[in-house]
């Protein structure tokens, strides 16, 4: 087994100083800490949790019908939202429903220590088959980091990876899965993702400390359910993963923070001379950017919506005759044909950039003023390719 500190020496999570709400504070180039969102947090929204949600309220109505106790406190507190919750959580424990959570915990717990090579021969007999699937399925690897807190400064992120493993000469991010994955399958690879695009810690100095070269297009999922004495490895797609993180990820954040989308209602005889749908409205504010990485399809896609938006509002917004200049007007030829060579020039660059049919129907609905022939030729050239693609 490779020494873990062969790479780097990078703090454990519980050495990690953290606020109220528990998020690490990190030290910054100044030395000022700064609370980062942990990973599973930062991960969470895009998750599915319906059926989640479903699972806790049977789970709470099973507890509460199983304990007197506990129908007489809901009785007696149906006012009281707060103690309310409490019961839940009550109800919830009443019905078992951290079994399962606490067992994986466990079990998740002697992988590690199996891994660091520590003493394991407390585990009940019941659950040894697991730990042996463990083993075989992860022969294969060497085991380069386990359990090392790392910090993602540029999605100010920080958590705990499981696992850095060596296989076929590559190291890759693995993470032991002990429940059911079945609906956690975007959030998993988010969170490879961002442990894949992280460093080391030192807590005392804030060093960050480099990981060895893993692979951060592809990670592995160590799936253990507990007590079921299997183990299968599979593959998780890194860069769809590490998208969601910049792209989607970032902007529910921003969106959730987004504090000015109401206005107070005035009625139109209070403005003279406008309307309530002419009032002023802010600007809306442009999401936090993540650093992205260079998608030559999405610059492509990004560009030619703009310029497809610049070439119809150039457009759309006066009839063509007053867009663009007047020929007759002393020196306004070339102010003409600057004006529609710029539009012409945008949608066949709109036009070589669809994404599909309707895009492309959409664009010549919207500019049949400036069409041309060699708009035409484009857009059949560019209809065979999307049909051809198809």
């Amino acid at each position: 087994m490779t020494d873990i500190k062969q790479f780097f020496t990078g703090a454990a999570a519980d050495l990690i100083p953290r606020d109220r709400w528990g998020r690490p504070q990190i030290k910054q180039p100044d030395g000022k800490l700064k609370a980062y969102q942990r990973v599973t947090t930062f991960v969470g929204p895009l998750e599915d949790t319906s059926n989640l949600t479903k699972w806790k309220m049977r789970m709470a109505l099973k507890g509460v019908m199983s304990r007197p106790s506990l129908q007489m406190e809901v009785a007696s507190s149906l006012d009281d939202d707060r103690k309310l919750n409490a019961i839940a959580e009550k109800c919830l424990d009443a019905a078992g429903s951290s079994d399962k959570a606490d067992l994986g915990s466990a079990l998740h717990k002697f992988t590690e220590n199996h891994d660091n090579g520590l003493d394991i021969s407390a585990m009940p007999d019941a659950f040894k088959p697991d730990l042996a699937a463990y083993v075989q399925a992860t022969s294969i690897f060497e085991m380069a980091a386990i359990e090392q807190f790392v910090v993602i400064d540029e999605l100010a992120v920080a958590g705990t990876m499981d696992r850095i493993v060596k296989y076929n000469g590559r190291y890759y991010i693995a993470d032991v899965k002990t429940g059911s994955i079945e609906y956690g399958m975007g959030k998993i690879c988010m969170q490879l993702a961002a442990y894949a695009h992280g460093k080391g810690y030192d807590a005392d100095t804030g060093q960050r400390i480099d990981l060895p070269p893993v692979s951060q297009t592809a990670g592995i999922i160590i799936h253990l359910p507990a007590g079921t004495g299997t183990c299968e490895l599979i593959w998780c797609d890194l860069t769809a993963g590490w998208y969601a993180c910049t792209q989607l990820a970032v902007g529910v954040q921003a969106w959730r923070k987004r504090k000015d989308l109401f206005k107070p209602f005035y009625a139109p005889a209070e403005v003279p001379g406008q309307t309530a749908m002419e009032l002023p409205t802010a600007a809306p504010q442009a999401a936090p950017q993540a650093p992205q990485q260079a998608n030559p399809l999405q610059q492509v896609i990004a560009q030619t919506h703009e310029a497809a938006a610049a070439a119809s509002a150039a457009v759309a917004a006066r009839p063509v005759a007053e867009s663009l200049p007047p020929r007759n007007m002393p020196g306004s030829q070339a102010g003409f044909d600057n004006l529609a060579g710029e539009v012409s020039a945008a949608l066949l660059q709109a036009i070589r950039g669809a994404i599909d049919e309707n895009t492309l129907k959409v664009l010549w609905n919207h500019n049949q003023p400036v069409w041309s022939e060699e708009h035409t030729a484009a857009a059949k050239v560019r209809h065979g390719e999307l049909m051809g693609g198809a």
